[in-house]
């Protein structure tokens, strides 16, 4: 009786643990993605909904956007590269869908 009492506590005890790094995932998930959301608001300066290279060059130096950079694992002197990866559409913009879900992406599972 004992050992299977262990055995449930065992059972319960996983089911708690892999609940609680479910829901730390998706928060932080949301976290990164309300971040990159206020990258993106900061970054465009001129309100137009979308980044220019002249926008996006000008903020790469911020350390929020460095933070960006380390989390996809890119430095910051291949910004171009960074700007052309996101910029899905190649209309030399990027837009807000295409900021945070291409980071995401990049940043990997």
């Amino acid at each position: 009786i004992a050992f299977s009492i262990l055995c449930m506590l065992n059972i319960i005890t996983g089911v708690f643990v892999e609940q609680a790094l479910l829901t730390a995932k998706r928060d932080k998930e949301v976290y990164m993605i309300s971040h990159l959301y206020s990258l993106f608001k900061a970054a465009d300066v001129d309100c137009s909904g979308c980044i220019s290279w002249q926008e996006f060059s000008k903020v790469v130096a911020e350390h929020d956007m460095q933070e960006v950079f380390r989390q996809v694992d890119m430095d910051i002197t291949e910004a171009e590269t960074l700007f052309k990866l996101l910029d899905v559409d190649r209309h030399g913009e990027i837009d807000v869908g295409e900021f945070i879900s291409g980071c995401n992406r990049l940043r990997g599972p």
